[in-house]
């Protein structure tokens, strides 16, 4: 509404450094109302037009939008150095004037990698109903945790995609993904043509609620969510774990299953779905996932004998459907059996179940597994038995959870008897061989036992801890005695170090772990610990001092091993400390007491 001007004014449209020129007699305003924004230091702030004073006297420049979609930096650029300054921007403010501004047809990126960025306000003023654009729009906003947009309208948005996505800091392990919450409840995404890697690498977020979108115009929804599940096929990978036992998947049938809240569960259609974009995203770096319990696990409650009658049509429709869904979209390449029988067949043993059913129809290609100690029957109704193994093989089900020593056959399975009557054939055996063969061929850890390291294991190598790496180097022992020596020379006295010791024991027993030690030429004041761990738990911490110059005798008591197998820590926190001697003692064999324990679940 300028009618006049005095002094001169400088204004280069294609610039977008603005230049004004103070008049003679007052402050210009502009005649075309336009978006501005104020850069001060970590504080970015919109506005709608000039006036100073409903501005709160800050002087404002107009910012365009980038059209350079090169490296995903479509943002606001107040000037021509905004690229470096965008990343130590903390604040963003939209002041009450910016609601006025209906001009605005695109967000795409504005937010784009704002590193830093914690705090939004205002949102409210932001007007988006002619937004039809709004990929990347917080793409890479590591540190803003929780954001509402519920005053957002999406009318008329047709590209979401990327738009809340995390950021790879580099190409392997560190991604930036900051948000726990987001608040869309009100999003009408009824125009919306692509969510593509909408959510992805937001594997932080806690809350989510997206019942209000519409996807009946969508047509990419790629990578919506499975970046999530592909940091964890990263993590998995960068630990040297080819296969994670879950997901769980079971439907709830009884809200008194202790294990509900760890399954997949709600639905057969959402859990299906759900569970195949989980394994999508592992199998990207050549990890998977080991779908459980197949099938009708509903209880815990004496769930090694509970037996799940279940009609056909039900066990199809609702315990079924989520199982097949992982298997043909998810490519699925690992089954675990559960505990009891459905309709009196025990699912470890069920030829229907994981012949018929999951390889024939459903072209399942992978291997099945039992879970920890399952049992086996001939048919329905026979008696469950942890020994009839033999059954297992023959319907498929190839490996067989856990054993001590298979070669010592310390379950004392049935498979020898079994060959010899006949009730099972070497051909059977070298069925379920050769799927796990095939399985071991196309996993991580047969190319490392052939010495091949591809340049991402190279690089997830120096992303590893030195906690994870003292993992990967445990040492094995056998603790078949009732006394194992430990060799000192393999235990690392080091400051910070960690040595770690993988323990089989044959027999279920306790133990102690004995320790001599003393001090090794350190001042009387000096404070040595030693924290002896069992598996993560910690057992003690042992400290001495730098008086303590004679040896002395320790004892530490170790969790009964029951599973057979556990792995032993010792971290040295300052070292200064030798070791004369490392030994278990068994202090009891639990063996008998275990397998009457087993009788009686019977």
């Amino acid at each position: 509404d300028c009618t006049s001007l005095v002094g001169d004014i400088s204004y280069n449209s294609n610039n977008t450094d603005v230049t004004y020129a103070k008049p003679t007699g007052g402050y210009f305003t502009p005649a075309v109302n336009e978006p501005y924004a104020t850069l001060n230091e970590d504080t970015l702030k919109f506005y709608y037009n000039r006036n100073k004073e409903e501005n709160g006297g800050m002087d404002v420049v107009p910012f365009t939008i980038s059209d350079s979609y090169e490296n995903y930096q479509y943002i606001p650029r107040v000037n021509s150095a905004w690229d470096k300054q965008r990343e130590n921007i903390t604040t963003v403010v939209f002041y009450g004037s910016f609601a006025r501004c209906n001009s605005i047809t695109s967000t795409a990126g504005w937010f784009c990698s704002f590193s830093k960025l914690t705090a939004i306000d205002g949102l409210e003023n932001f007007n988006t109903s002619n937004v039809t654009d709004m990929k990347y729009m917080f793409f890479g906003c590591s540190s803003l945790e929780e954001l509402d947009l519920t005053s957002f309208n999406t009318e008329n948005v047709t590209d979401m995609s990327y738009m809340f996505c995390g950021d790879v800091i580099n190409s392997v392990y560190r991604y930036r993904s900051g948000f726990t919450k987001l608040e869309l409840s009100s999003f009408n995404t009824k125009n919306v043509k692509s969510m593509k890697a909408m959510f992805s690498f937001c594997s932080k977020l806690e809350n989510l609620d997206v019942s209000s979108f519409n996807t009946s115009n969508v047509t990419d929804m790629s990578y919506m969510f499975s970046n999530c599940s592909s940091l964890e096929g990263l993590d998995l990978r960068r630990c040297r774990i080819d296969a994670l036992l879950g997901p769980g998947m079971n439907i709830h049938r009884s809200p008194l299953n202790g294990r509900n809240f760890e399954y997949f569960s709600e639905d057969p259609f959402l859990t299906g779905k759900l569970v195949a974009a989980q394994l999508k995203g592992m199998h990207k770096y050549d990890v998977t996932g080991v779908i459980k319990h197949f099938a009708g696990n509903t209880q815990e409650f004496k769930r090694h004998t509970v037996n799940n009658v279940v009609s056909e049509r039900a066990l199809r429709e609702i315990y079924l459907k989520g199982f097949e869904i992982a298997v043909r979209e998810g490519n699925a390449r690992a089954v675990m059996t559960t505990y009891g029988p459905v309709n009196g067949i025990w699912t470890a043993s069920s030829y229907d179940l994981l012949t018929t059913l999951l390889r024939n129809e459903w072209g399942f290609d992978g291997i099945a597994m039992t879970d920890w100690w399952a049992m086996g029957n001939d048919e329905a109704g026979a008696p469950g038995s942890y020994q009839n193994v033999a059954a297992q093989v023959r319907a498929q089900n190839d490996l067989n959870m856990v054993n001590t020593s298979a070669g010592d056959n310390t379950n004392n399975d049935n498979l020898a008897e079994a060959l010899a009557d006949g009730r099972l054939e070497r051909s059977e055996l070298g069925r379920s061989a050769g799927n796990i063969l095939r399985f071991l061929m196309k996993s991580p850890s047969f190319q490392h036992m052939l010495g091949n390291e591809s340049d991402l294991d190279k690089e997830l190598a120096e992303a590893v801890s030195a906690e994870d790496m003292a993992l990967q180097e445990m040492i094995d022992v056998v603790a078949d005695k009732d006394i194992t020596e430990l060799d000192v020379k393999d235990i690392k006295v080091g400051k910070k170090s960690t040595t770690v010791f993988c323990m089989t024991t044959p027999r279920r027993c306790t133990m102690d772990l004995e320790l001599v030690l003393r001090a090794d030429n350190q001042p009387d004041v000096a404070q040595l610990p030693l924290s002896v761990f069992q598996d993560k738990m910690l057992l003690k911490t042992v400290t001495l001092t730098g008086m303590d110059k004679e040896w002395q005798t320790v004892k530490i008591s170790v969790y009964p091993a029951f599973i057979g197998n556990f792995y032993l820590k010792l971290y040295f926190a300052n070292g200064g400390l030798e070791i004369k001697s490392a030994r278990l003692i068994k202090t009891k064999d639990m063996e008998e007491e275990y397998q009457r324990g087993l009788t009686e679940l019977k």
